[in-house]
């Protein structure tokens, strides 16, 4: 015991409260003696867990008393302060088993212990608790030798431990049920993961509830093994058995429920991990998000060990929530998985398929190539020369079969990782001119350039010798492929330490955006130009792989219009390849048939091939009688000559037959005289098959042309394809010659009679009473005009015909037709009048007539608007007739009965166009409605119908607001309401309130001359394109968030955790060399404990900041006076120590996170007493935010009521200009000797606060206290 008034001594000076119990402390009345007899070694550790921010004990003496530190307390719990100087074994009874075996070797042996994360069931606040602790127990000499004490620090686990078993178990559950294909999956993968963790669930049930049988079913249950009376395979929940009383307690309410006494109610419970079975159970719901009921219930027998605190609960909560969304997440997507499978099944069999079916084509290959080789061989051959000419063309092809089979199987076994290069040191010089010069006659042919140079004065280098003929004849094939003039050029070259490789060409070259993808599988440039669009798109892949297997490099260099340059490097010398693959032996044995597989199909490319266009037909074939061969012409085109040859020799006998490599040649024949049916391939250069057909059909003379398809996509959806862009029949190759014959005569004739119905309909309008004229596109180009008509224009056919409309009628430019026309084509609405002026230019002279007039749009199968039809009817005599009427009544009558039966007869054809109209009005793909001025319905279309399940019959002449009473007061109302006025609006996005979702609307005044007589509703259905564009937005805002938290760490990694662990390694030098030094080494090993708990001190509250981040944290009602009770109770021994005086008010409940909103309190209060320099003094007091100051926080949304939490104290403030940085993470105005701190409190605050959808702010002034206001929503 130190007296008042005598000099404390050094070591026992400091160590806070329970420092001060050891000064108050009569020691000579303990085993341990006087203080100032005890030994310099106890002396010694004292000083050291006296000055320790780590929880640390010394136990000393035979009886091993137990002194302790102020951080020590938060271990003992209940115990202090009686467990100070008492015996460890009397302090810590309940654990002794473990505590005092080490202990006692300790002081036997003098070897240290060490123990992590070890479980000890300590009993220090009323019950046994569950903790984890990692401790060292270091033996402590005494000064006269021998072992008389023991020093040990602690470092309290358990919340780690629990944490992370949690988080194992939340991870188990997810990761097992996320490809569950059904709720039995889910229900089993979840209890098998609760088995994995017995220290939370001694046991668990798994009750499903049947509410029209009123029963429970048992699904799940983590001890099957055991007898207990709880897990009954069914229960009738109105029984009185304990398990239908405790379902019935989670049954209406849907809310968690607790049952104690478990033992007295069940037998047979298992214990999990512990000794004694729970005495407590949790019954929690699962709720799927759909229905506010319980599908199922959980019962948990709780850990005897744990209080059910908020932390413990909400983690049974997120268990059901995970139970939840795994049955949720099978019923929702179980149509996917099983589609997903499928697909990954094909995958798989489609690599199976491709390596086996390349096998199986060599043998037929084989045979067929051998055959076709002895036919051409033999000597004595009577073949003549169409027979010649056919054989040579099925070998040609064979032969590019067969390379693209070899092609095809080289690519699969490279897929597959099954192909393996052998390296042979290698003449590559001689070997690469050889290869080029294969294709020398080739090139000469066609009229390019060959230019060779590949002299590496003999130096070896090691290649696979297939591979690399593979490697130059792919790119040499590519250079001839795509140059029509020009030059090729190879070289070899020996630069530096590389081996390289370029072919040149002067060809068709590449786009920029292309030049990425060139080594890309299966990828070809659209409408390249070139020889061919034959291939498979993998011969560049293919090269990039095998260049890949010589660890060499490949590159390409590439101007359009120009050419392309592809570079290949190889290493010198054998040390980069695998040494089990290399033979410095040279391959003497190789022979290689690759080069002629590679020219003989470059040669089917070349224009000297195409003599097969021109080939005689065959004698041996009886001649078409001329009265048997039609006079139609036929227009072939493919890029592959024997092809269009092929077809040219089916055709010839029957019809006139032209032939094109390309669309583009293909147009220049049609434009020069039309063919009657084009045959087409569609993947071709230049221009392919679908270019060409569209060329067609958007022009008017061309677009009758029936085009028949020929493509090597089979199936159902490709032909379904081929006709969707046009075309008029689709074949997929191989075809059979007869079949290809009966569609192009069944083509031909379909033509013939549909230009017959042309021509007829055509009759009908040039001989209908009225003036009829066709105008095709926007700027009503002059397609048909019947006589009636040009008389009424005054021109002839020849002056009209393909010009626009006001092009050859000038002088009505600026009479109302142009803008009637414009309208009509924009909106689609008809335009009908019973009479309108009309001045036009006859015979020289201008003259005005008066016509009834119609003009009404004219549609494409798909809706489009293509054109528009005229109708006029000269009443010019009616007209003068009805103004004569004013002077004469009986002239009147005379000249209406004339015209009566016009009258009639223009009724009819009025008919006839409203039948048409609407026929137009109901094929629209957009909704559309009309309203007269009292906003009552006058048409809806079919579309309207089906979206708003609305008969029209029901519909028609009711209103608005009455048919869609949801509407009222909306945007569309409004906009209705805006037309009728006159006003024109587009609204691009609106949402309907009427069948939720998104749309774009069109509200469009109807005018009859001047006066509005209703309002025309266009609208189109743009839901999915808002919420696509909505999720982007929202990921892209998260993942600039995430990117933001990143930088802090990194921030953290390399600055704040540096500075303490250099303390610790220059403390560790410098105890080093002091070993000897007891005092010394004290004070260093002071300091590096001290640095050691900063650390661990920054990692935690690192950690408590990134948790901020998780979103899975539920939202519940929060009571801010139960938050400060508690923060209170956990802060009451320092709130004595400092006597702060705290003043509060009762403060609102509001919508969060507890734990989160802890933790903000805690910090603002904790800062409160630390920076103070005085008695500190807290006031919290809580009103609601004025919106005149909300709008003021462009932070928070002004939609939405607010409150405002001070936190106000007395301590030293801050300069104002620091009011933002305070909340920057690590951010700290005062240095860690006055003030201790981590400098991420205030950042937590911040971040906790946004997290729910609020913000903090802080005024102060230097020296005169802090005022922080938090403001959270209602």
């Amino acid at each position: 015991m130190v007296h008042k008034g005598q000099p404390i001594p050094e070591f026992l000076q400091g160590g806070g409260e329970t420092g001060q119990l050891i000064r108050a402390i009569d020691w000579s009345l303990t085993p341990l003696g006087p203080v100032d007899e005890w030994p310099q070694s106890l002396k010694t550790c004292i000083r050291i867990i006296l000055t320790s921010s780590q929880p640390m004990f010394v136990w000393w003496g035979d009886q091993l008393i137990n002194l302790y530190n102020d951080p020590y307390r938060s271990i003992l719990g209940g115990k202090h302060p009686e467990a100070l100087g008492q015996p460890a074994s009397v302090v810590w009874h309940e654990i002794w088993d473990a505590a005092g075996s080490r202990a006692g070797r300790v002081m036997r042996e003098n070897v240290g212990t060490y123990d992590e994360a070890l479980l000890l069931i300590m009993e220090r606040n009323g019950y046994p608790e569950e903790t984890y602790y990692t401790f060292s127990y270091s033996p402590v000499p005494g000064d006269h030798g021998g072992t008389h004490g023991i020093i040990c620090a602690n470092t309290d686990e358990t919340e780690r431990i629990i944490n992370e078993r949690h988080i194992r178990t939340l991870k188990d559950i997810g990761n097992a049920i996320l490809d569950n294909q059904s709720i039995e999956e889910v229900y089993e993968a979840t209890m098998l993961a609760l088995q994995k963790n017995p220290q939370d669930f001694p046991f668990a049930v798994l009750y499903q509830l049947d509410y029209e049988q009123q029963t429970a079913t048992l699904v799940g249950n983590t001890d099957p093994a055991s007898a207990s009376t709880l897990a009954i395979p069914q229960v009738a929940l109105q029984d009185n058995t304990p398990t239908a009383m405790l379902l019935r307690e989670a049954w209406p309410s849907a809310g968690t429920a607790t049952l104690t006494d478990l033992n007295g109610w069940f037998t047979g419970l298992p214990t999990g991990s512990w000794s004694q079975p729970p005495v407590k159970a949790l019954l929690q719901p699962v709720l799927l998000s759909n229905t506010g009921q319980p599908l199922t219930v959980l019962i948990v027998g709780l850990n005897p060990y744990r209080l059910l605190d908020e932390r413990y609960l909400g983690f049974f909560k997120l268990i059901a929530d995970q139970i939840g969304t795994g049955i949720t997440n099978v019923r929702a997507y179980e149509e996917e998985r099983r589609r997903t499978e499928a697909l990954m099944e094909l995958d798989r069999a489609k690599t199976t398929f491709f390596s086996n079916i390349s096998h199986e084509f060599r043998t037929p290959l084989t045979l067929m190539l051998g055959q076709l080789e002895e036919l051409l061989n033999e000597p004595d051959s009577t073949l003549n020369f169409v027979e010649r000419n056919r054989i040579e063309s099925s070998h040609r092809n064979a032969m590019r079969l067969l390379r693209l089979v070899n092609s095809l199987l080289d690519f699969s076994r490279l897929e597959a990782k099954r192909t393996q290069a052998r390296f042979f040191p290698t003449d590559l010089g001689q070997i690469t001119a050889d290869l080029a010069s294969s294709f020398q006659s080739l090139v000469d042919q066609v009229g390019l350039q060959l230019h060779i140079s590949c002299n590496l004065n003999g130096l070896d280098v090691y290649v696979d010798r297939d591979m690399w003929e593979k490697i130059v004849l792919n790119l040499l094939s590519n250079a001839f492929k795509y140059t029509l003039q020009g030059s090729i050029s190879v070289s070899l070259t020996n630069e530096g330490e590389h081996i390289v490789l370029r072919v040149s060409d002067t060809g068709v070259g590449i786009p920029a955006g292309e030049i990425p993808r060139m080594f890309d599988r299966f990828h070809r440039i659209a409408n390249s130009t070139g020889r061919t669009h034959e291939g498979t798109g993998i011969g560049l892949s293919l090269v990039h792989e095998l260049v890949g297997l010589h660890h060499g490099m490949i590159s390409v260099d590439s101007e359009l219009g120009k050419g392309s340059t592809f570079t290949v490097k190889l290493l010198h010398g054998k040390n980069h390849l695998p040494p089990d693959q290399v033979s410095d032996i040279r391959d003497t044995q190789y022979e290689s048939i690759i080069p002629d597989l590679f020219v003989k199909e470059a040669l089917s490319l070349s224009d000297t091939s195409r003599i097969a266009d021109s080939e005689p037909q065959p004698e041996m074939q009886p001649a078409v009688a001329s009265s048997e061969k039609t006079t139609a012409r036929v227009l072939i085109v493919d890029d592959n000559p024997d092809m269009r040859a092929y077809i040219r020799r089916l055709t010839m006998r029957e019809f006139d037959v032209e032939t094109a490599q390309n669309g583009q040649e293909a147009l220049t024949i049609v434009q020069q005289h039309q063919p009657d049916l084009i045959v087409s391939d569609i993947m071709m250069p230049v221009l392919d098959g679908i270019g060409l057909l569209r060329a067609l059909k958007n022009n008017p003379e061309t677009a009758a042309i029936p085009v028949i398809f020929l493509s090597a996509r089979a199936g159902e959806e490709a032909r379904i394809e081929g006709y969707d862009i046009g075309a008029d029949d689709y074949l997929v190759k191989p075809f059979s010659a007869k079949e290809l014959l009966a569609r192009i005569r069944s083509q031909i004739k379909l033509s013939r009679i549909r230009k017959q119905n042309s021509a007829h309909l055509q009759s009908l309008f040039l001989q209908a009473p009225v003036g009829i004229g066709l105008y095709r596109g926007r700027e009503c180009r002059i397609e048909l005009a019947n006589d009636i008509m040009l008389r009424y224009w005054g021109r002839t056919r020849e002056e009209v015909i393909n010009k626009p409309l006001f092009d050859a009628l000038p002088e009505v430019k600026g009479q109302p037709f142009e803008a009637i026309v414009k309208n009509v084509f924009d909106t689609g609405v008809p335009f009908i009048a019973n009479e309108i002026p009309a001045t036009l230019l006859n015979n020289g002279l201008l003259k005005t007539i008066y016509v009834k007039l119609i003009f009404t749009p004219l549609r494409e199968e798909d809706g489009t608007i293509s054109g528009i039809m005229g109708l006029a009817h000269d009443i010019t005599d009616m007209v003068l007739a009805r103004q004569q009427a004013q002077h004469s009544a009986d002239e009147l009558e005379r000249k209406v009965q004339e015209r009566t039966w016009e009258i009639l007869r223009k009724n009819e054809e009025l008919v006839i166009q409203k039948e048409f109209v609407e026929t137009i009005f109901d094929a629209s793909a957009h909704v559309i409605a009309v309203l007269d001025t009292e906003l009552n319905f006058t048409a809806v279309n079919r579309k309207f119908e089906q979206l708003y399940k609305h008969d029209r019959n029901q519909v028609l002449g009711r209103g608005y607001l009455e048919v869609f009473p949801a509407a009222r007061g909306s945007k569309a109302h409004q906009d209705s309401l805006d037309a009728l006025a006159g006003h024109y609006r587009h609204n691009t996005i609106t949402y309907s309130t009427v069948i939720n979702g998104f749309f774009e609307n069109y509200f469009i005044p109807l005018r009859k001359k001047d006066e509005i007589y209703g309002v025309l509703i266009l609208s189109h259905d743009v839901t999915e394109l808002v919420e696509a564009t909505q999720k982007i937005e929202r990921t892209n805002k998260e993942l600039v968030q995430i990117n933001h938290e990143l930088e802090q760490f990194a921030y953290i990694a390399s600055h704040d955790l540096q500075e303490p662990l250099r303390k610790i390694q220059t403390f560790a030098d410098l105890l080093a060399f002091n070993l000897t030094d007891s005092e010394m080494a004290g004070h260093y090993l002071g300091k590096i404990t001290s640095s050691a708990q900063r650390m661990a001190q920054l990692i935690k509250a690192v950690l408590d900041y990134s948790r901020l981040s998780k979103k899975d944290e539920l939202f519940t009602e929060v009571d801010l006076n139960v938050i400060l009770d508690h923060i209170l109770i956990d802060l009451e021994l320092l709130i004595e120590q400092k006597n702060v005086a705290i003043q509060r008010t009762v403060l609102p409940t509001v919508k969060g996170i507890p734990l989160q909103l802890s933790q903000l309190f805690t910090n603002l209060i904790t800062n409160a007493i630390k920076f103070s320099d005085q008695t500190p003094a807290i006031s919290v007091w809580a009103e609601n935010v004025p919106l005149n100051e909300l709008k003021q926080l462009n932070r928070l949304s002004p939609d939405r009521p607010f409150i405002k939490v001070m936190v106000q104290d007395n301590g030293i403030g801050f300069d104002a200009k620091y009011a933002e940085q305070i909340f920057t993470i690590f951010h700290r105005l005062h240095d860690r000797s006055t003030y201790v701190g981590t400098g991420i409190g205030l950042a937590m605050c911040k971040k906790i606060a946004e997290n729910h959808k609020g913000t903090i702010l802080a005024t102060a002034q230097a020296g005169s206290g802090a005022t922080f206001s938090v403001y959270l929503p209602l």
